[in-house]
């Protein structure tokens, strides 16, 4: 249904979730792996896990920040 609204299609992706939806079907949830300092490193979105998360996420809205000012 993503996909078909990211390309304008909005009817065709409301058809998907409504079909979804009556299907019982769920969204699995994807997973991303990363390797740091010989560590691999397992979060999903909005993951709040990792030890250091706080900072993480305050540094990733500094640098959203920058991004939107410097372009």
């Amino acid at each position: 249904a993503n996909t078909y609204a990211s390309s304008g299609d909005i009817e065709k992706a409301a058809d998907i979730k409504i079909e979804l939806h009556r299907s019982g079907a769920k969204k699995k949830a994807g997973v991303t792996l990363t390797e740091f300092d010989g560590k691999i490193w397992r979060f999903r979105a909005h993951d709040q896990s990792h030890p250091d998360s706080a900072e993480i996420h305050a540094q990733v809205d500094r640098m959203s920040k920058m991004l939107i000012e410097y372009g």
